[in-house]
Formats: structure tokens, C-alpha cells, sequence
């Protein structure tokens, strides 16, 4: 969002041919009644209004600055002497009728794409509703013919300029920009500054950040010459040239807005894109003076990293880079803290040390919130994913199997340690995973639930500790980071083995004695 501006004023005006040409009465009569300082607490107020919608976080992304203006006497009566020439006023409600930007805002994009448009028009139906709808306004109909007005405003004297020098037509349109014009709301005044009244609307013009310096260069000189007089033939040649400029400089940060967009925020849908990222990425280059390598991602590594970061929507690159900047890459790596916090601590596989800290640096807090009940089957699914994603860890299963008897085990019941027992191992488990089209289904389920309790408990246990490694696998397997794994192939690549054998005996004798 942009930063605040003040209200927008051009230099003092000077007479001119117009303004010196007899006032109609009902203008006269509509000047009188005119407030000017309504008007600016008006368009100030319409500013503010949109100032605070834009600070609203859904808008962060919108590169905007505003600016206010409220109609000046001597303005409004030129214009109003042109508009009466060409189609006569009759009352005063004619000209509340025609006249809409007596109180102005004008909203400057930085980077005109359609995409911050379309933001921009749902940021002012937010304050003014839906029915505000956007008008285009391509400058086409504000290049008037300097002869006509000559001719309506009768002044002889710049008419006979005018039909002795060469005519010329612009190229390029006029003045861009849409417009919005939303009546107030008496529940938008505010006390001490804007007082409501019926009438009050506001113009709401926006533009590219070219167009409006173009139109402050050019305003007194083209869009308004034809009040001091027709610009001379050089001077409409250059400002229509530096016009066909601007337009194709709004082209041009158009595109490469959408470049700079599709390199920040475009998602990663397959590994290969997500890998090729990894690799280019600027802050995970070697520091020419520093010892830290080039981090190594291995695949299961990146599988279930970008399965993560789909499930949160940071799968892009600008969310990816400022995540692994967080981590105090490339100057400082924050990685053997990360691991330390972990408990119990463990060496990681050496292609998933970065896949862990960033899981754990962007993991969300676990949720209060009732979890859905599980059906036995499905519980075990869990727990099988969540310890196979433990084995990817250490990246093979002897290591997880180490892990889990000498760090992990001491620590469980008996019940707990025969629970995991039977997830990892029992075949007892197998009919009631592949063969949910047996009429014998729901018997299996029955026969495995008192066998799963346990382990289950233990590990929704885990999920309330940050820390816990345990925990975290099973929260990436609950939020489905695992995928879509064939069963056949789940209960083949789970090799951890037993944990009941070798030195984890002596638990099971301290429980019997116990």
C-alpha cells in the first residue's frame, strides 16, 4: 500500500480567455451556494476512508498512492461556462446533475496491471458497495476542437488564430483512467470534519503512476488549453509524442509486473520445477567467505516438503525464499539450533536437514479444535505414514528403528511399546488395510481397535508438544503431506523392523516387575 498523501493542488490559475467571458446566472446563482471547504473535508474524508481499507491485510499486495482534491471556484467556473456553451444549463439542479468531481480522489498505481485494477475496484466497493460500478475514460472525448470552442465561447479574435494554422490530429488517446463516482454515506461522516449532506459524492479516478505525471505535465497545456488559448503545433506534436510514451511505458510495467509475478508467485505443481528452484536459488549458493556448503535436498525430501507447502499455500517461490531467509540463510543458518529444539534429538539424513527445519519453522500451532473421529483402519493408515515419514528422516529404517528403541520406547508403557509393535509389524493388521471389500471388513476393524488405542493416544500425546519429532510426522500425516500411498507399497517400504528385540528387552522386564 502506499504512503499517505496530502491534498493534490496545481498552481494558481491565471485569467484567461475564458474566464474573462460573461457568467451565465445560473451559474452565477450555482457558484454562490458552492462550499469549497465542504468539499475538501469531503474528498479528505473519502481519502481516509480508503486509507483505511487499504490497511486491511488482504491488501497488502496493492501498490497504491491517494491523493484528495476538492473543485477550486475558479476551476469549477470555467468548466462550467464551457459545459453551459455547449449545452445550456437551466437550473441549478442541472449542474448538481452534470458536474461530478467537485470533491476528487485519485488513486495512482504503480504497477497498472489488471490484476491490481480489479483489487483496487473491490477495495472502493468495500466502502461503497457492489453497485459502484468502474467508467472507462480514455481521454478521446477530452480532446476538443479548439475552433468549436472558439467559436462557442465567441471569441473572435482566438478564432482567427485558429483558421489560419495547420490543424493537428493526435495520435495517441488522452487522459487514462477509470472512474468511480459513489455517492457518500451519512454513516461516513465523521465528527469535527465532514458533515453529511445529500448531494455529497465523490469522483474516484484511478490511473498509472505515468498517466497521472503525464497529466500533471500536460494539464494546464492539452487536456485544458483550449482556456488559455490553443497550444502551438510543436507544442502538441511533443506532448502527444511524450503521451504515446507514457502509454507505452504502462504497457511495458504492465508486463513486466506479470513477469515479476509469475517468477514470485506462480506455484510449484511437480517436484522437478520445485527442485530446479532449490538449486538456482540465490541465498543457497556456497558464500565465497564462508565454509557452508550448498544444502542437499533428497527426493523423498522434496516430495514431502512440497506436499507441506501446498497444504499451507506457500508452494511459491517468494513464500519458499523469504521461509529458508527466516532459517538465516545464506549469512548465518539456523539449522543446528532448530535440530537441538528437537526432542529427543537425532542426526537427520543429510538431504532432509533443511526439509525438517523448514516444516518445523512453518509447521501452524496445533489447533484446539475437536478432531474428526477416525475409523480403526484409517487410524492405523495414520500412524504407518507418520513412522514412514520418521524412517525418511534418518533415510533408511535401521537408523528410525535405533531411534525409536533407545530414545522413544523408554519413555512409552507397555501397552504403547505393543501398540507400535503391531502397527509396524503384525500381520493380524494387513486384512483390515486391503480388504475393505470383504463382507468380513467391519470384523477386521473391530479386531484391530483395542490393538491401536494405544499408540494411537500416545501419538496424539505427541502433537501437543512442539518439540516432538514424533509429533511432527504424525501432524504431517494427519494434514496429508504423506500423499496418496498405495497400501501395498506402504506396508513394503516401512522397514524399521521390530522394536520389541535387542536392548529394548529390559523395558519390558522393568514393566513386568513393576
Amino acid at each position: 500500500m502506499g504512503s499517505e498523501s496530502p491534498l493534490y493542488r496545481r498552481p494558481a490559475r491565471q485569467f484567461t480567455w475564458v474566464s474573462q467571458a460573461p457568467t451565465a446566472k445560473v451559474i452565477q446563482d450555482f457558484l454562490e451556494i458552492y462550499n469549497p471547504t465542504h468539499y475538501i473535508h469531503l474528498a479528505k474524508r473519502a481519502q481516509e476512508l480508503i486509507q483505511e481499507e487499504l490497511a486491511k491485510p488482504e491488501w497488502k499486495d496493492v501498490h497504491v498512492n491517494v491523493r484528495c482534491r476538492a473543485k477550486e471556484p475558479q476551476s469549477l467556473e470555467e468548466k462550467l461556462k464551457m459545459r453551459h456553451a455547449e449545452s445550456p444549463y437551466e437550473s441549478a439542479e442541472d449542474i448538481w446533475d452534470d458536474v461530478h468531481d467537485l470533491a476528487g480522489v485519485r488513486m495512482i498505481l504503480y504497477m497498472p496491471s489488471e490484476d491490481q485494477r480489479e483489487k483496487v475496484k473491490r477495495v472502493i466497493q468495500a466502502i461503497w458497495g457492489e453497485d459502484v460500478q468502474p467508467k472507462y475514460h480514455d481521454g478521446s472525448n477530452e480532446r476538443m476542437n479548439p475552433d468549436e470552442r472558439a467559436k462557442i465561447l465567441q471569441a473572435p479574435e482566438e478564432r482567427n488564430k485558429l483558421s489560419t494554422r495547420k490543424k493537428y490530429r493526435a495520435r495517441h488517446l488522452g487522459y487514462i483512467a477509470v472512474h468511480y463516482r459513489p455517492k457518500m454515506k451519512e454513516e461516513q461522516s465523521k465528527k469535527g470534519s465532514y458533515l453529511w449532506k445529500k448531494r455529497d459524492r465523490v469522483e474516484i479516478q484511478v490511473v498509472s503512476a505515468l498517466s497521472h505525471a503525464w497529466a500533471e505535465a500536460g494539464h494546464d497545456i492539452l487536456y485544458k488549453s483550449y482556456a488559455y488559448g490553443p497550444p502551438t503545433l510543436q507544442e502538441e506534436l511533443l506532448l502527444d509524442s511524450l503521451n504515446g510514451l507514457v502509454l507505452s511505458g504502462d504497457l511495458l510495467l504492465e508486463q513486466f509486473h506479470e513477469l515479476v509475478m509469475k517468477r514470485t508467485y506462480t506455484k510449484f505443481r511437480h517436484r522437478d520445477d520445485f527442485s530446479s528452484f532449490l538449486r538456482g536459488l540465490d541465498i543457497l549458493q556456497p558464500q565465497e567467505d564462508s565454509d557452508n556448503e550448498r544444502p542437499e535436498f533428497e527426493v523423498a525430501a522434496l516430495d514431502v516438503l512440497l506436499r507441506f507447502l501446498t497444504i499451507i499455500d506457500q508452494n511459491y517461490p517468494l513464500a519458499v525464499r523469504n521461509a529458508i531467509k527466516e532459517l538465516g540463510f545464506p549469512d548465518e543458518p539456523k539449522l543446528e539450533t532448530i535440530m537441538a529444539s528437537l526432542k529427543p534429538s537425532f542426526e537427520p539424513a543429510k538431504g532432509m536437514l533443511v526439509t525438517i527445519c523448514l516444516i518445523y519453522h512453518l509447521l501452524p500451532a496445533c489447533s484446539d479444535d475437536t478432531k474428526p473421529e477416525h475409523p480403526p483402519a484409517q487410524q492405523c493408515i495414520l500412524m504407518m505414514n507418520a513412522l514412514s515419514l520418521l524412517q525418511s528422516f534418518f533415510g533408511e529404517g535401521e537408523g528410525t528403528n535405533k531411534f525409536l528403541r533407545e530414545d522413544i520406547c523408554p519413555g512409552m508403557s507397555n501397552e504403547e511399546r505393543n501398540s507400535l509393535e503391531f502397527i509396524l509389524n503384525d500381520p493380524e493388521r494387513q486384512p483390515a488395510l486391503l480388504d475393505q471389500s470383504s463382507r468380513n471388513y467391519a470384523l477386521y476393524q473391530d479386531r484391530i481397535k483395542p490393538d491401536l488405542k494405544p499408540a494411537w493416544d500416545w501419538f496424539q500425546s505427541q502433537t501437543a508438544r512442539p518439540q516432538s519429532i514424533c509429533g511432527m510426522a504424525f501432524r504431517l500425516a494427519e494434514m496429508g503431506a504423506t500423499g496418496d500411498v498405495d497400501m501395498t507399497k506402504l506396508l513394503g517400504q516401512l522397514s524399521i523392523g521390530s522394536i520389541l528385540s535387542r536392548s529394548s528387552t529390559y523395558s519390558l522386564e522393568d514393566d513386568v516387575t513393576e
